[in-house]
C-alpha cells in the first residue's frame, strides 16, 4: 500500500488533470444498543472547508457501531441524562464564569448537534484555540466522543482486581514500575490492558493485525504493551480535572478505537498532497533530496504527539483531535513545515535529513493554534485520488496475476532442475564423506604407528646413554691402573737413585778424610 501512496504523489504532481469529484464519503451507518439509529445526520460537500468536513465526520464516526458498540464489560447507555447533574453542579460552582463559558455549556447541552448542522466549525475552532475551561473539559470530551458506557457485570474495583490477576498485566509489572504516573492512573492502564488483551481477545487479534499493517501505531501484534499513542493519550487525559477513574478508561477506549480507524497510507497521501499544494517549492526541494516521505511521517507524527514541550499545547492538540479526528494532524504538519520553510530550503542532502529527523525540528515551547487553523486542504479531492488509484491498482493486479502465474510455472521448472542438481550434489557429498572417513581412519592408524615409533626411539636413546656411561667408567679404571703401575715403577727408580746417591756421598766423604 505504501507504494501506492508514493506513486500517487509523483503522478499527481506531474499530471494536474484531477479526477472527477466524487460524492463525499457516506458516514458509517450505526445503531445504538437500544436498536435506534442515531439522530445525527450531518451532510457536507467537497467545497466545504477542511474544518467543516473533519468535525462533521468525527461527529458521525463517534456514533458508529464499530466505535460505540458494547463489549463484555461495557454496555451502551442511552439518553442524555448522563450529564444533567454534572452540568448543573458545574454551573452552580462557577457562577462567576457562567457567561464567558456559555458556549461550552450550550455545546454540552446540544442534543441535536445544532452547532455542527449549521457548519459553525470556524466558531468552534476559535473557541478551542481560546481554550476549553478546565472544569468543563471532562464533560466536553464525554459529550463530543459520545461516551455512553457503564459497567454491566463488574464495578470498577472488582474489574481492577481481575486485571491485577491477569497474565497480560502481570507480564508488564516491570514496565509499570518505570512509569512516573499516579497509582490511580496506572490502575486505569492495567484495566485497559486487561480489557484490550484478554476480555476482547478476538477483537484484539484483529485490531493488533490492523495496528501492525494499515494503521498508525507502534504496538506489536500479540503484545500486551500499550502503544505510544495510548500512553500519551492516557497521560493527557489524566490531567483533566473532575473525571472518575472509569470515565478516564471510557475516554481512552473511545480515542483508541477512533485511532484504529485511521488508515496510515491514506493519511500520508493526504499530507503529501496538502504539502504539495500549499508549499510546492518546498515539497519538490525535499523530494529531490531523496527523503522518503512515508518513512519520515511515521516518525514525525509520533514525535509530534510525544514531543517534550508545553503541556498546554499538547492538551490543545488532543482537544482538536477529539473534535476533528486524526486528520487534524495534516494541518499541524502544514503549519510546522511552513514555520521551518526558510531553514529547510537552505539545507541539502544529509544536512536536510538530519534536521528533519532531529528533535530540534519539533522543539517548540508553544504552538500557535490560531495560525494552525488557517491552513486548509482539499481532503475530499485527495481521498478521491487515492481511492481511484487504489481501484486502478486492484484492476492492474488481475493482469499481474496472469504474469505471476506464468512466472510461477517457470519457477517450478527451475525448482525441479535445481532439485535434480541437488540430488547429484548429495550423492557426491556422500562419496566425499565416505572417502573422508577412510582417510580419517588411515590417518588415525598412521598417528598411532608414529607414536609407537617415537616411544621405541626414546627407549633406545635411554639404553645408548647407559651403555656409553659404562664404557667410560671401564676406560677410566684401566687408565688409573696403568697410571698406578707407572707410579710404582717411578717410586722404585727414585728409591734406587736415593740409595745410589747415599753410596756416592759415603765415597766422597771417605775421600775427603784421607
Amino acid at each position: 500500500m505504501s507504494s501506492i501512496s508514493s506513486d500517487l504523489t509523483y503522478t499527481m504532481s506531474l499530471n494536474k488533470e484531477l479526477p472527477p469529484i466524487l460524492p463525499p464519503r457516506e458516514p458509517p451507518k450505526s445503531k445504538h444498543s437500544d436498536g435506534h439509529t442515531p439522530k445525527t445526520h450531518l451532510p457536507y460537500a467537497a467545497s466545504d472547508s477542511m474544518a467543516v468536513i473533519t468535525t462533521l465526520r468525527q461527529a458521525q464516526l463517534v456514533e458508529a457501531q464499530v466505535i460505540s458498540g458494547a463489549s463484555d464489560i461495557f454496555a451502551a447507555q442511552k439518553g442524555h441524562d448522563t450529564f444533567a447533574n454534572q452540568l448543573t453542579t458545574a454551573k452552580e460552582e462557577h457562577q462567576d464564569t457562567l457567561k464567558e463559558d456559555q458556549f461550552w455549556y450550550d455545546l454540552i447541552d446540544d442534543t441535536d448537534s445544532i452547532l455542527l448542522k449549521n457548519k459553525n466549525a470556524d466558531k468552534l475552532e476559535a473557541q478551542i484555540v481560546e481554550g476549553i475551561p478546565e472544569y468543563l473539559r471532562g464533560l466536553v470530551y464525554l459529550k463530543t466522543l459520545n461516551v455512553r458506557y457503564k459497567f454491566n457485570k463488574d464495578h470498577y474495583i472488582a474489574l481492577l482486581k481481575k486485571a491485577n490477576g491477569s497474565e497480560s498485566v502481570k507480564s508488564q509489572s516491570k514496565y509499570f514500575e518505570t512509569l512516573d504516573l499516579p497509582e490511580r492512573i496506572i490502575n486505569v492502564l492495567k484495566v485497559y490492558i486487561y480489557y484490550s488483551c484478554e476480555i476482547t481477545s478476538t477483537r484484539n487479534i484483529q485490531m493488533e493485525a490492523l495496528r501492525s499493517t494499515t494503521n498508525i501505531s507502534n504496538i506489536k501484534a500479540g503484545s500486551s504493551s500499550p502503544s505510544s499513542y495510548v500512553m500519551h493519550t492516557l497521560k493527557s487525559i489524566s490531567h483533566i480535572p473532575g473525571l472518575e477513574d472509569e470515565e478516564i478508561l471510557f475516554i481512552l477506549v473511545k480515542l483508541d478505537k477512533l485511532y484504529l480507524q485511521s488508515l496510515k497510507d491514506e493519511l500520508f497521501y493526504k499530507i503529501n498532497r496538502a504539502l504539495e499544494e500549499s508549499e510546492n517549492e518546498l515539497f519538490l526541494h525535499i523530494n529531490k533530496q531523496g527523503i522518503l516521505f512515508n518513512a519520515f511521517y511515521t516518525q514525525f507524527l509520533m514525535k509530534l504527539y510525544n514531543s517534550e514541550g508545553n503541556k498546554n499545547w499538547h492538551m490543545k492538540l488532543l482537544d482538536f483531535i477529539v473534535f476533528e479526528g486524526i486528520d487534524f494532524l495534516i494541518r499541524m504538519v502544514m503549519y510546522i513545515f511552513d514555520l521551518n520553510k526558510e531553514k529547510l530550503m537552505q539545507l541539502n542532502g544529509d544536512e536536510l535529513a538530519l534536521f528533519l529527523y532531529s528533535d530540534v525540528f519539533l522543539n517548540y515551547p508553544d504552538i500557535d493554534f490560531a495560525k494552525v487553523i488557517t491552513f486548509d486542504a482539499s481532503i475530499i479531492i485527495f481521498e478521491n485520488e487515492y481511492n481511484l488509484a487504489k481501484i486502478n491498482s486492484i484492476g492492474n493486479n488481475s493482469n499481474e496475476l496472469i504474469n505471476l502465474r506464468e512466472t510461477g510455472n517457470d519457477l517450478r521448472l527451475q525448482i525441479e532442475e535445481m532439485l535434480s542438481k541437488l540430488s547429484t550434489l548429495q550423492a557426491t557429498h556422500s562419496e566425499i564423506q565416505s572417502l573422508n572417513e577412510s582417510l580419517k581412519n588411515e590417518l588415525k592408524s598412521s598417528m598411532e604407528q608414529r607414536e609407537s615409533l617415537l616411544r621405541t626411539k626414546a627407549k633406545l636413546q635411554d639404553k645408548y646413554g647407559n651403555l656409553t656411561l659404562t664404557e667410560n667408567v671401564r676406560n677410566a679404571k684401566h687408565a688409573n691402573e696403568v697410571i698406578a703401575k707407572a707410579n710404582l715403577e717411578l717410586e722404585a727408580q727414585v728409591q734406587a737413585l736415593e740409595k745410589s746417591n747415599a753410596v756416592l756421598k759415603e765415597k766422597v766423604a771417605s775421600l775427603t778424610v784421607t
